[in-house]
């Protein structure tokens, strides 16, 4: 009964809006009940099975609730669980093999917070884990569940190879996670199991579409693109308040404004980004406490402010300027400190940059650009290794330098030139200076 509450709140209460700290309370009340029974239960194999699938549970539960160190203590007792029932002669080769099908979907629950926390050392370990137990255990599983983890396993290899930039591997890696996912789309039969495909097969090619885009090949990554967000929308068709799905949907319109944006396809990109900012503001709707992801939304803003800018259109100037106040404003709202400055140290450079090429408002692109050449210098000296921040600096530096000689202050131009020429040196030599790092140390030189 417990199990099947579990269940119940970790599938279906997530879907309420505003229901966030009921389900949390809620969830955290039946995984203290399910630790008090693995607790009490002797090591008794009749009991053992049962165990690990509670076990799993409180996984999902941890995973849900973003509880990395819980997650990783449950799978760790998960672990200690089989290794225990493979020591006892007298427990039945079947339930040893259910015990290590529970262990083998925990370890699937935490890949991505291995990838994301500790790269890929920590994930190749979890991923040759895993396939060691698949190893032993496929000939027991049926077609369905083996595709499933097959597609799932190649899937976050590709990740981490994409990682480590071994791009050929990744590919390969993704190309096999598609097939496996369409071989366990093809035989499912229930709608679980039909929407689960469908989210896998999303997520494969996100991760393939991103891949495509980091080495050229642009038309390929919005196809890709294209089939996650099929896939995602059609869940949603049945699953409306799938708020995870949503996300990921949002997740994937950005990235395929961010390709458009490569095509110089303008109007699509526009389109793209704007779905971005109506999910988003879904979202936000829905599940005020958690709905909102000020990355995204923030990205998606500057998204049509930048496409705007390119369609030649005078009367999109003021709507330009609000997208990106308004994209600062929400950046500024965002708990990570390094990626919340980097954010608006690039919004900053581009909204200054559209001011100073429409000449309707100089004084405040020069504002605009004092403004990121400040931030950016506080930044690097908190993160020195940052090449985002070095770059955000150099351009609104060198901008801010010719926008005060076309205005004829020429000493201030001069000043900011000079106070800049260490970081600009620093670019150059670590074998990375643009345009703007080498006008500006150019004009410093020169002046």
């Amino acid at each position: 009964m417990v199990d099947d509450v579990l269940k119940d709140v970790a599938e279906n209460l997530k879907s309420v809006p505003r229901m966030t700290g009921l389900r949390d309370r809620a969830l955290d009340r039946v995984v203290s009940i399910q630790q008090e029974l693995i607790q009490d239960a002797p090591h008794d194999p009749k009991l053992v099975e049962q165990t690990a699938a509670t076990m799993f549970r409180i996984l999902d539960i941890h995973k849900l609730r973003g509880n990395s160190n819980e997650l990783k203590q449950t799978l760790d007792e998960l672990r200690i669980l089989v290794e225990t029932a493979e020591k006892n002669e007298n427990f039945e080769p079947s339930k040893l093999v259910n015990l290590k099908r529970y262990l083998l979907w925990g370890i699937t629950r935490t890949f991505d917070e291995s990838s994301r926390y500790n790269r890929t050392s920590a994930a190749f370990d979890k991923l040759n884990e895993a396939a060691e137990i698949l190893e032993e255990i496929k000939s027991s599983l049926p077609d369905m569940e083996l595709n499933n983890v097959q597609a799932l396993l190649c899937w976050n290899e590709g990740i981490c190879r994409e990682i480590q930039n071994e791009f050929d591997q990744a590919e390969q890696m993704y190309e096999k996670a598609t097939q496996f996912a369409a071989r366990f789309s093809s035989i499912s039969k229930q709608k679980h199991d039909v929407l689960s495909a469908l989210s896998l097969e999303a997520n494969i090619a996100n991760s393939s579409g991103i891949l495509k885009r980091r080495i050229g090949e642009i038309d390929e990554a919005i196809v890709r693109y294209g089939k996650a967000k099929e896939s995602l929308e059609r869940i949603l068709e049945t699953r409306p308040n799938r708020f995870d799905l949503m996300r990921k949907l949002a997740g994937v319109y950005s990235n395929l404004g961010n390709s458009l944006t490569n095509k110089k396809d303008w109007p699509a990109a526009e389109q793209s980004y704007r779905r971005v900012i109506q999910i988003v503001e879904e979202l936000q709707l829905l599940l005020p406490e958690n709905g909102g992801n000020s990355r995204f939304l923030a990205g998606a803003l500057q998204g049509v402010a930048l496409a705007l800018t390119r369609q030649d259109n005078p009367d999109s100037y003021q709507e330009i300027v609000e997208l990106f106040d308004r994209a600062i404003q929400v950046t500024n709202d965002g708990k990570d400190e390094s990626s919340r400055d980097g954010l608006l140290c690039v919004i900053g450079n581009n909204r200054s940059k559209f001011l100073w090429l429409q000449q309707k408002d100089w004084q405040a692109a020069i504002e605009g650009y004092q403004t990121v050449v400040e931030k950016a210098k506080v930044a690097t000296q908190k993160y020195p290794n940052s090449q985002g921040f070095l770059n955000s600096q150099s351009i609104a530096a060198s901008s801010l330098s010719e926008i005060l000689v076309a205005n004829g202050d020429l000493k201030r131009a001069k000043q900011i030139a000079l106070e800049n020429v260490d970081f600009n040196q620093k670019l150059i030599d670590a074998g990375k200076p643009d345009a703007f790092t080498l006008r500006s140390l150019g004009f410093a030189q020169t002046s």
